[in-house]
């Protein structure tokens, strides 16, 4: 079986079809690779932090979730997104983030410039 046959879940298009995001994150899981989510660290998820700690680019140390099937992305903080991607990527342009009991995915892009942002131009 499929881990996205898993009867506990299911995809729910929001638009209709699956966007190419969430095909692509349903290719990751149906051929077995550990993914990890990693916080994104900024004003919008962290509102209460103080903006020195925005100065460091991973204050959390590297700190990210081991997601071993699709429904261990509902155990993610809810509210907060985060980078998803294979543990052996090097680099993602997929986010998502757990909103009560929905995971969305999205892509990030630079809120002055528009650009979309990835993993790594995140951390630059």
């Amino acid at each position: 079986m499929k881990t996205t046959d898993h009867p506990d879940y299911q995809w729910i298009p929001i638009a209709g079809d699956l966007t190419q995001m969430e095909r692509t994150v349903r290719s990751w899981f149906d051929s077995g690779q550990p993914l990890f989510w990693r916080p994104i660290f900024d004003p919008e998820n962290f509102p209460a932090a103080l903006p020195e700690m925005f100065l460091t680019p991973d204050p959390f140390g590297g700190a990210c979730w081991l997601i071993s099937r699709p429904e261990s992305l509902l155990s993610l903080p809810s509210g907060i997104k985060g980078w998803l991607m294979p543990c052996d990527a090097e680099d993602t342009d997929i986010a998502c983030g757990r909103w009560e009991n929905s995971i969305t995915f999205m892509a990030i892009n630079d809120r002055w410039t528009g650009v979309r942002v990835t993993y790594q131009t995140d951390q630059d």
